[in-house]
């Protein structure tokens, strides 16, 4: 499916989305009459999902990423045991018709170009049905970051525990992403350097500057925190905290400084339009948010960026300035 169909398709009446899909289904039955040999009804690939879950394993994706990618293949195993491109098109015009947003379409087309590119490199597939399956296009959303006075209430709040704030100031002073900070081993701890080591998205490893507040304050939970290899540990002993225990705190503390709830996700959008608004370069952010290419950060951050660009221009070449 090409970016301008799916985009046709968006704004298509119920009733003609009705009529595509049944359009799509009659194809490929004229497909499958006129060439029967390309569709090897009697292979069913899901025998191949836990194989290329384990080749997902070693490429270092991450928990949610696996569990997503899975959800999304079994059901479409479920629908087309043995898939072929205009299944798995007609497959992504259902999920448009129920209403899914572009980028949960796209999180499904990926995992099918995942799977059966695995299958297919493997010669479980004579070819890749979802080789041709392209992405949505996705419209450009301003990233939101709670306001400075939210932030510092969060941190000023009376109730925190050593624990609380020095998770606080890991994620805002230096734009952490959940699991890696969950991930986190007392050893990745560099006080004496102020810096952490964190193991970021397909298991790259990078190191992250820390400012003196934060080492003080990560000094000070140490003493606190009993002997374990974990930097915060969960209830059970040797696992790390669960992202559900996370959201459910930062819910409880934004309940108790009277703001609306912040996200771990949001304190690593503070950090960055923080650091961008205030003159810190594109490279040096990028590096720090674990973002594999520079443009990944100003595609994200694009607004931050040129509103600082045109505030540095006129600062700098504006007419009035040399009267």
């Amino acid at each position: 499916m090409t970016s301008d169909l799916a985009g046709h398709i968006d704004k298509l009446t119920p009733a003609n989305h009705r009529l595509v899909r049944e359009l799509v289904f009659k194809l490929l039955q004229l497909q499958k009459a006129a060439n029967p040999e390309a569709y090897d009804e009697g292979l069913e690939v899901s025998q191949f999902v836990n194989p290329w879950l384990e080749r997902l394993l070693q490429e270092g994706k991450s928990p949610w990423t696996i569990r997503a990618y899975t959800r999304q293949i079994l059901q479409l195993l479920k629908r087309y045991p043995s898939p072929t491109q205009a299944d798995i098109t007609n497959y992504v015009t259902s999920l448009i018709y129920e209403g899914k947003q572009p980028a949960n379409t796209n999180a499904f087309i990926w995992a099918a170009k995942s799977f059966f590119t695995f299958c297919s490199e493997h010669g479980h597939l004579a070819a890749n049905p979802a080789a041709r399956i392209k992405p949505r296009p996705l419209p450009k959303r301003e990233t939101k970051s709670p306001p400075p006075e939210d932030v510092h209430r969060l941190l000023s709040l009376p109730s925190l525990t050593p624990r609380d704030t020095a998770m606080l100031h890991l994620f805002i002073d230096c734009g952490l992403r959940l699991d890696e900070l969950l991930s986190l081993e007392v050893n990745d701890l560099d006080l004496a350097h102020m810096k952490v080591t964190v193991i970021g998205k397909g298991n790259k490893q990078r190191s992250v500057p820390i400012s003196p507040a934060t080492r003080d304050v990560c000094q000070a939970y140490l003493r606190h925190v009993a002997a374990t290899r974990l930097l915060f540990p969960g209830k059970k002993p040797g696992r790390k905290m669960t992202q559900t225990a996370i959201h459910l705190l930062l819910k409880h503390l934004c309940r108790q400084a009277g703001i609306q709830t912040i996200t771990a996700h949001q304190l690593r959008h503070y950090f960055a339009t923080q650091a961008l608004s205030k003159g810190a370069s594109l490279k040096a952010v990028s590096r720090m948010l674990g973002h594999a290419h520079a443009s990944t950060t100003a595609d994200i951050y694009w607004h931050v960026i040129d509103e600082q660009e045109i505030i540095d221009q006129h600062t700098r070449y504006s007419p009035i300035a040399s009267l």
